[in-house]
């Protein structure tokens, strides 16, 4: 089973109900921890039962010596005391992009985390002001013209694409519920602190290898390097230059330094830059340098 395929493997609620018990009470015994949640969703238990499952098979939980279920391996919880929704998105996000979740990756029905790796992939690699996502036609027949391989399409299939939908949005790569826009500002704002490290300011080229890096669907990232390969050039088409970013990237790098949480510079004397572009390849920034808010340079 996929990701994608939603009755399988539960939504991102569901996920959030176990998450919010293992945070609350700490590790528990399988059944415990089912009994502990079943009031929420009495009448579909087993839903809580697949998601576990499944969630465990892919990493996010662990069974630990003594049969307790908790997080997986190198996952922790977050200092602070009530479960988030930003916190599980956050580990939720690790656990998808792990190597081991996307080996197969072009298969249809084998590949753990591939299908919603690679249509999020998708997603961000496109001009986000024609990609029109929350309508199911003109998203399925952009996806058409881009990939000419049937075997390697997914939103073809309407319920694998509105589970994309969900996803996207929980994740932080989509916003606007009501009518869903490709952003990733909330992914990439969440993990600042990550990315910036010990550090207070990083390079334009930097900022955008960390990130390729935390996010292999963005720009540069081996997922997106890996589904731009197969994108069919007659109809579809990258930014304009190396050195400018996507329009995905280029939003959500916008957005956060208007919203002071980073403040991009250009400054003369630097070698390499990046370009934010808007619509139709217009630039909208130059910058050199990032520097995070709230720490001393």
């Amino acid at each position: 089973m996929t990701i994608l395929n939603m009755p399988s493997d539960g939504s991102f609620n569901v996920l959030m109900i176990l998450f919010r018990a293992l945070k609350e009470v700490g590790p528990m015994g399988d059944e415990e921890l089912r009994n502990y949640c079943g009031g929420t969703l009495a009448d579909k238990p087993e839903r809580l039962r697949h998601t576990l499952n499944r969630w465990t098979a892919l990493g996010l939980f662990r069974i630990k010596g003594d049969g307790a279920v908790d997080l997986g391996e190198g996952l922790e919880f977050g200092k602070q005391k009530e479960a988030t929704t930003a916190e599980l998105a956050s580990l939720v996000r690790k656990v998808i992009f792990y190597e081991s979740n996307n080996d197969n990756f072009w298969d249809s029905e084998k590949c753990a985390c591939a299908d919603l790796t690679r249509g999020l992939a998708w997603l961000l690699a496109q001009d986000i002001y024609t990609a029109e996502v929350g309508k199911t036609v003109a998203i399925q027949a952009l996806e058409s013209e881009q990939l000419t391989d049937l075997d390697r399409r997914l939103v073809r299939n309407s319920n694998r694409l509105e589970a994309l939908r969900v996803w996207g949005l929980s994740l932080g790569f989509l916003w606007n519920e009501d009518a869903p826009l490709i952003d990733p500002t909330e992914a990439i704002g969440a993990e600042l602190e990550r990315l910036f490290g010990g550090s207070s300011e990083l390079s334009a080229i930097q900022l955008q290898n960390r990130i390729a890096a935390i996010f292999p669907v963005i720009d540069g990232g081996r997922y997106r390097v890996a589904v731009e390969k197969e994108l069919n050039p007659a109809t579809w088409a990258g930014p304009p230059g190396e050195e400018y970013l996507s329009t995905s990237l280029s939003r959500a790098l916008w957005r956060l330094n208007d919203e002071g949480r980073i403040a991009l510079e250009h400054r003369a004397d630097a070698g390499d830059v990046r370009v934010l572009q808007g619509a139709k390849s217009r630039q909208w920034m130059k910058f050199s340098h990032a520097r995070i808010a709230g720490r001393a340079t």
